[in-house]
């Protein structure tokens, strides 16, 4: 127990420096050392957690008012018992009162009224300026099976012990809280018990505001609002909501209705995806996961995410009452499209950024097996308004029959439309789908032969995003064919990017569509042309402002060179996995790119220190990606003028020797270093963190490099690293490692962390996530040790905000779960055993 105190202790002082200075304030004027011992626990408790512990028993204290006093006629029998008052003085929004009250009792036995000149309070607040508030006191840890975030913070900062008041729209009555209250407790006679259409909302409501802790007592809380309110007497009511009570209880937020995801089927679990803006419905797993719900209210606009076996079991499986729960929470929470997926989405990972990514999507192979079918039954499920809203479409992976969709939503206006690597798709699928409709505003295709029929439905359209990955032109099509409608042609003046990576298509399509007015990003990665015989005489010559131009396994064409060459400017140039240095010796001989290009990736073969050379000229660039690109010996290289301007840097992947050889070593004004699965040669490491860098980083990623003590020991003195993720796999000690650097001096600036680690204990882990400022934590590990088990959850001190994802090798054993689960159960993390579980 003491080293637990100690350690408690020692980690506040740290993590703290005012504690730490009031302190040694204490000690300087002699504070007897009982009264210092109180003043660390109080501030242990009170200053440094935000949210008290649920363990602790404690009681909770709410007001109501009562309508029965609005009249201001004051019963003194009623008004004897009162313990709180609210307050307004000079037309002000009223208030809890601090003052102290009573009446002077000058009343005759007959009368049962006070007056104002009865009323004594201690501010000098008139009688006639206050509100009496019925109040309602409760066990809240001992009795609650549900816990609040809400709830807990106020508990914490509650010092001057004032009532919990529920937000003036809720409105909520004394008689409706003790119902609440039965309903919170989990009483078994629930069942029976039959909740108002009003009721229900109110309810909704009031857990909105206080904000849910997820738990089975949560769902348990959520089956009893299924059974005695939604499936209850009111259950037309309900759904109709024809006062609009959710409107006018849920304040236009969302995240209170999600939870009924959770209650929908014993088979089923949900979870947000905010990033992208996706719930995803999933069979359940063994997983712990952080559902996320809480991020929805801040989101405009949410697409469900669900795999072909969940459809096929929903249409399969589901009954007509959960039919009916189903379409009235896609409706509450306004699900405005699907994304049908060979793989589910079991759990939200953390999106951790990368050095220098420039926006070009990683394509993720997905081995692709047999495909499974999507019923186009599902659609059939669905009420009519939910089908009205739908104007997203994501199809990936999964056989479907698209003629059903043009029946279905022949009506829908629809905004975004993809269909990726899908079988069962028949020519004119695009132009029966969007016939001249000019709402669409994005399209991907991949893998798609398109029909001549399809070509020109898509000229038609305002597309300002247009992916044609992996395509072809249809055997319909015209060597020939020329597109004379330019007037009519709505995508020439809404296209802004447009990416045609790894397809064959004709040379006449693609100058139409780069003669766009607006047209800024272009991606021809692996791009061919079908073979014409007039190839010459339409090449491209319009000048352009690129915001990106981006190519991947270049092969060498003189009209992408036109391109180029007629550039006024290009702000982000991507030319990796190229095999020709030719094609280099080109695009770097181009000053117009020189002059504007700030960021520049040349990743994924390795290069000449010739071509290297040629990089003197560029005088922009503030982001260079050179992964895997780097030769063996530098020597020869000139002084580049990126060496002065860089401050974004990836070299990943490269082998790196030290002394003239040490790249990074040359650049001076870094803040951004991706290291990661570099081959750092003699005393390369020691040289780049002594190189001044310290002052300056704020993003080092070294995933995969071997460290020494020393080279920890200098990562300490780095002062403004806000993303760190390192790598402890090749270390024996990681307790030692973790201690290290709970001295660093940028712990106060930390924001994410990722950690790799072969095996690692409780103790170390929560050394890891001390750092206070930290919002993304990331550990992947094969082992997690469960030896360690005399941790408390009472003595973890952590961020409020803290996101952690725990990715194991191995199943982490019970125990290990459990406490995590407990001492983390106000905030978000998640538990997955492998990394493969989720690819969007």
């Amino acid at each position: 127990m003491y080293p637990l105190v100690v350690f408690g202790i020692a980690s506040l002082l740290y993590s703290n420096k005012k504690i730490y200075l009031d302190l040694r304030k204490c000690f300087k004027h002699w504070i007897p050392g009982i009264f210092i011992l109180t003043y660390i626990t109080a501030t242990l408790f009170l200053r440094t957690n935000s949210c008290a512990s649920v363990m602790d028993p404690s009681s909770l204290q709410f007001a109501f008012l009562n309508d029965f006093w609005k009249n201001k006629f004051f019963e003194r029998k009623k008004l004897s018992g009162v313990k709180y008052w609210l307050s307004c003085q000079d037309g002000k929004k009223s208030k809890i009162c601090l003052g102290t009250h009573h009446f002077e009792d000058n009343l005759s036995d007959e009368s049962f009224l006070y007056s104002e000149n009865d009323f004594n309070c201690s501010l000098g607040i008139s009688l006639y300026h206050h509100e009496p508030l019925d109040s309602f006191e409760i066990d809240y840890s001992a009795k609650w099976k549900v816990k609040f975030r809400v709830l807990n913070n106020f508990r914490a900062l509650n010092l001057d012990n004032r009532p919990f008041i529920f937000e003036n729209r809720l409105k909520v009555k004394y008689n409706e809280f003790c119902v609440f209250v039965n309903y919170l407790t989990l009483k078994d006679d629930m069942d029976s018990y039959m909740l108002s259409y009003k009721l229900f909302y109110k309810f909704l409501g009031m857990i909105e505001m206080l904000d849910p802790i997820s738990s089975v007592f949560l769902n348990r809380l959520y089956s009893f609002l299924l059974k005695t309110g939604f499936l209850g007497a009111d259950s037309d009511k309900i759904i109709s909501d024809y006062k609009e009570y959710k409107t006018k209880y849920l304040d236009s937020k969302k995240h209170s209705i999600m939870y009924f995801f959770l209650v929908l089927d014993d088979s089923l679990d949900a979870c947000l995806h905010r990033e992208f803006s996706y719930i995803s419905l999933f069979k359940k797993t063994n997983q712990l996961i952080d559902c996320g719900f809480r991020r929805i209210d801040h989101m405009s606009f949410v697409a469900m995410n669900i795999s072909a076996s969940t459809v096929e079991y929903i249409v399969k499986k589901f009954n007509r009452e959960q039919l009916l729960i189903f379409n009235w929470i896609l409706s509450c929470i306004e699900v405005s499209g699907f994304y049908f997926n060979k793989i589910e989405m079991t759990y939200a990972a953390l999106i951790i950024p990368r050095v220098c990514d420039f926006g070009v999507e990683k394509l993720v192979e997905v081995e692709r097996g047999s495909l499974h079918l999507v019923s186009p039954m599902f659609f059939e499920l669905l009420s009519p308004t939910n089908i009205e809203r739908i104007s997203f479409f994501r199809f990936k992976s999964i056989m479907f029959s698209f003629d059903s969709l043009v029946s279905v939503f022949k009506k829908n206006t629809f905004k975004y439309f993809e269909i990726s690597d899908c079988s069962f798709i028949k020519p004119q699928i695009i132009s029966s789908l969007f016939p001249r409709k000019p709402s669409l505003e994005i399209l991907k295709l991949q893998g798609i032969v398109l029909s001549n029929q399809d070509v020109v439905a898509i000229l038609y359209l305002s597309i300002r995003t247009l992916v044609l990955n992996k395509c072809e032109m249809g055997t319909d099509f015209n060597r020939k064919t020329k597109y004379n409608d330019r007037v009519n042609y709505k995508i020439l003046k809404s296209l802004r990017s447009l990416d045609i990576s790894f397809s064959k298509l004709s040379v006449e399509l693609l100058s139409l569509l780069l003669n766009a007015d607006s047209i800024e990003k272009l991606n021809f990665s692996s791009f061919e042309f079908i073979p014409r015989g007039f190839f010459k005489q339409t090449l491209f010559d319009v000048k352009r402002n690129w915001v990106s131009l981006i190519t991947n396994k270049y092969i060498p064409s003189e009209y992408f060179m036109n391109v180029a060459r007629s550039a006024e400017s290009v702000k982000f140039f991507v030319l990796s996995q190229v095999s020709f240095e030719g094609c280099f010796r080109f695009f770097f001989s181009l000053h117009n790119l020189f002059d504007t290009v700030q960021g520049l990736d040349i990743s994924g073969k390795i290069i000449s220190i010739e071509i290297m050379n040629l990089l003197g000229g560029f005088k922009q660039v503030s982001q260079l990606n050179i992964a895997n690109s780097l030769p063996a010996s530098l020597v020869g290289l000139d002084k580049l003028n990126l060496f002065k301007t860089v401050e974004y840097l990836n070299v990943s992947g490269n082998i790196i020797s030290s002394d003239d050889d040490n790249f990074v070593i040359k650049f001076r004004k870094l803040t951004k270093l991706d290291l990661s699965k570099t081959n750092l040669k003699d005393d390369a490491l020691n040289e780049i963190l002594n190189s001044g860098i310290c002052d300056s980083l704020i993003h080092l990623d070294l995933c995969g490099v071997e460290l020494s003590e020393k080279n920890y020991r200098k990562l300490c003195e780095f002062k403004l690293l806000k993303h760190l993720s390192i790598d402890f796999k090749k270390s024996l000690n990681v307790s030692q490692y973790a201690d290290i650097l709970k001295d660093a001096i940028f712990r106060e600036n930390l924001n994410v962390f990722c950690v790799e680690a072969i095996e690692i204990n409780l103790i170390d882990f929560f050394k890891l996530i001390s750092f206070p400022k930290l919002k993304k934590f990331r550990l992947a590990c094969y082992v997690f040790d469960e030896s360690v088990r005399f941790l408390q959850r009472n003595n973890i001190i952590y961020e409020k905000n803290l996101r952690i994802e725990i990715v194991s090798m191995e199943a982490l054993p019970c125990y290990i779960i459990e406490v995590l689960s407990g001492a983390f159960e106000d905030y978000c993390i998640s538990i997955v055993e492998n990394m493969s579980v989720c690819i969007s």
